[in-house]
């Protein structure tokens, strides 16, 4: 067990670090990490210590932990059923003129990925529950995550107050994240606080309580920096959340300490309540909006509440709800997702929410009550009830419980918690079993029976899960850092002819990429834009439809579709090559249609989607997509002023008949600006 030990503590210590660098390399490597402590800690863990954990690893919990497995394995399998699929997979199979079969999810190689997270976060608290089941070792783990809770909120204060970015923060990519860490290391601290008060009063050694008393002091000193963390981002509903935490755990020290009997419990969950209706009867709360939304802090609610009331209830899969942002946003706004719940909502169904909170209570309550029952060594469930209850209330006011480092916190914290909820039977003595002395009436010492080396059905079984379980995270790992080997740098849509040169000279590694991770239209995108040389090419040289690139170009930009029909971005580049190739079975007006209905508002896009619009012959004579255009040469002119070059140089190569539409919708928004393009043209 040193060895799973050892790796459990080095992943502890570098959460910090997984912050800056979140992402699908990230996911493997955890992935890879974790594999390697399961296998090592299911090959390695003592009899009696497999059989504690069989009995907190009983069947129902195991069902309940692999649930969101399942469900996202369904939302990724085909399905013929219209009502269940996302309506996007209709639309893409309409404008390719192929069969395709869709699925709930609307993005399949985000939801695997989000499945590939999941298990690795389900891997690491089987790991800290095995590990943990040893009282020194659980001792080391909260320790440690207690400091770097506290190491992360010293650093985010430094991050807020604008010095002492250490370890990168300037990068941080996910500050939701880091601040619901911070509301978990003040559960943490007072967890910490609480086993170093009752120490000092059960020794008697000068030097346990010395060592008792410094622990104590540092705790709370960690609990004030976390608690400042907070409060210097005003943010209400987390504060609130981890007060609220503190508080659960505080509650179970009081009732044992005073032994408060039912009458008592019952009194200090009423005060418990009153606390908490007080406390969000004073915090505003959002009325005449869904219940997802009501603690949001968020300013702008239109696009996120359409989000929401199209959202079906089988989700629209998990880790797509980036995917839908580009479908409701504005181009005035900066759409973000508001909250954790609200994702959940999306992405994995309304029914799923309330169930997995119903799951979530039962689990907080069960943790509670077996912190009543134990010994000592109590506050383990005690701070893995409360971090729960912090958790779900925060939930409803900010995201980032999903990104990597937030919810590898969890998972730790709650192995450590399920692990220590329950005591060893006595026969177990640090993970081993102890010797049986058979009794006889002679002078003879007892003779003794060694420990049997024999494994019991459960015992077999239970390693062979645990090493199974190993395996597939290991073969996650490789299937994703794979491709990350021949991934050097993310390409983008390329909207010049020198960003282009650039994408083309990574073509061949980004191809192997996509071929190597197979369904993640991510990478199959990618290889696509690196054929992104050809928009810019004198359109004077045409190309014939013999031409080598003209197969390469096509199969890139069908699977990436495959796998991600969302993508407007693609569906945009596959209309301009398409009218470049002169593709017979490819109508460039209906792919072009298809980058407007999935991306109307991405002002990255509109450069390359106006000087399209304007040069293809036809393309205006449908009265949809000359609304189209005319809406983005709108937008161009009222929101966004930094791309009228970009409308200048559309109009320039624009086709005669164009140019004449192009001036009349200018002509009705600013009649100033039309000479301006007027001069431009050649």
């Amino acid at each position: 067990m040193t060895a799973a030990f050892t790796v459990l503590i080095l992943l502890i210590a570098v959460l910090p670090t997984l912050m800056v660098v979140e992402g699908s390399l990230a996911d493997g490597l955890v992935s890879a990490v974790v594999a390697i402590a399961m296998v090592t800690a299911g090959l390695t863990l003592p009899n009696g210590e497999l059989n504690r954990f069989s009995r907190l690893l009983r069947p129902t919990a195991f069902i309940v932990l692999f649930v969101p497995c399942l469900w996202m394995l369904l939302q990724v399998l085909p399905i013929s059923t219209r009502s269940l699929a996302n309506p996007v997979w209709v639309s893409a199979s309409t404008a390719l003129g192929k069969p395709f079969v869709g699925a709930v999810s609307l993005d399949i190689g985000a939801t695997l990925l989000s499945l590939a997270r999941y298990c690795a976060v389900l891997g690491a608290a089987f790991v800290t529950a095995i590990i943990t089941l040893n009282r020194p070792r659980a001792e080391n783990v909260l320790s440690l995550l207690t400091g770097i809770t506290v190491l992360i909120a010293a650093e985010l204060i430094g991050f807020d107050l604008g010095y002492l970015r250490l370890l990168g923060y300037e990068r941080l990519a996910e500050p939701a994240s880091a601040m619901n860490i911070v509301a978990l290391g003040i559960v943490l601290c007072c967890a910490t606080a609480i086993r170093a008060y009752e120490h000092v009063e059960k020794t008697r050694q000068s030097k346990s309580r010395t060592a008792a008393i410094v622990a104590g002091s540092g705790s709370l000193v960690g609990g004030l920096i976390c608690l400042s963390a907070i409060l210097i981002t005003g943010d209400v509903i987390l504060f609130v959340a981890a007060l609220l935490g503190a508080g659960t755990l505080i509650a179970v020290f009081a009732i044992r300490r005073w032994r408060l009997g039912p009458l008592g419990q019952a009194g200090t969950a009423a005060l418990a309540a009153i606390a908490m209706i007080g406390v969000f009867a004073v915090v505003p709360a959002r009325k005449e909006t869904d219940s997802t939304l009501a603690l949001s802090a968020q300013g702008q609610m239109s696009s996120t509440q359409r989000m929401l009331s199209d959202a079906k209830w089988t989700g629209s899969g998990a880790g797509s709800l980036e995917a839908l942002l580009p479908l409701y946003r504005d181009s005035a706004d900066t759409l973000d997702v508001p909250n954790t719940a609200l994702a959940i909502a999306i992405e994995m169904g309304r029914p799923f929410l309330w169930t997995s909170i119903i799951v979530l209570l039962i689990g907080a309550g069960m943790l509670f009550r077996r912190a009543l029952l134990r010994g000592r060594d109590y506050v383990y469930s005690a701070a893995g009830a409360g971090c729960i209850i912090g958790l779900l209330i925060s939930s409803f006011a900010n995201d980032g419980h999903f990104a990597l480092t937030a919810a590898l916190t969890i998972s730790v914290v709650c192995g450590l918690a399920f692990a220590q909820s329950q005591s060893a039977p006595n026969r177990d003595f640090g993970g081993f079993e102890k010797l049986y002395s058979i009794p006889n009436n002679t002078k003879d010492p007892p003779r003794q029976m060694l420990p049997q080396k024999s494994f019991t059905p459960t015992q077999k079984w239970l390693r062979v899960a645990v090493g199974l379980f190993g395996l597939f995270l290991a073969a996650q790992a490789v299937w994703i850092l794979t491709p990350e080997r021949y991934r050097p740098t993310h390409i983008r849509l390329p909207l010049d002819a020198k960003s282009a040169a650039i994408a083309f000279a990574e073509q061949d590694k980004i191809k192997r990429a996509a071929s190597l991770a197979i369904v993640r239209g991510d990478l199959w995108a990618e290889a696509a834009f690196t054929y992104g040389g050809e928009l810019w090419i004198d359109r004077a040289m045409e190309l014939g439809s013999n031409d080598r690139s003209n197969t390469e170009a096509l199969d890139p930009l069908t699977r990436a579709l495959r796998y991600s029909p969302h993508r407007g971005d693609v569906w945009l580049v596959f209309a301009a090559l398409a009218d470049r190739y002169k593709w017979a079975n490819y109508q460039p007006s209906s792919l072009l249609k298809m980058s407007y209905y999935t991306a109307p508002s991405e002002l990255a896009l509109f450069p390359l989607r106006l000087s399209l619009s304007l040069s293809v012959e036809g393309l205006l004579d449908e009265a949809e997509l000359a609304e189209m255009v005319r809406r983005d040469i709108s937008v161009v002119l009222t929101r966004a002023p930094s791309l009228r070059p970009a409308l200048v140089a559309a109009y320039r190569s624009a086709l005669p008949q164009s140019k004449l539409f192009a001036e009349r919708a200018v002509a009705e928004i600013d009649p100033r600006y039309v000479p301006v393009i007027r001069a431009a043209a050649p």
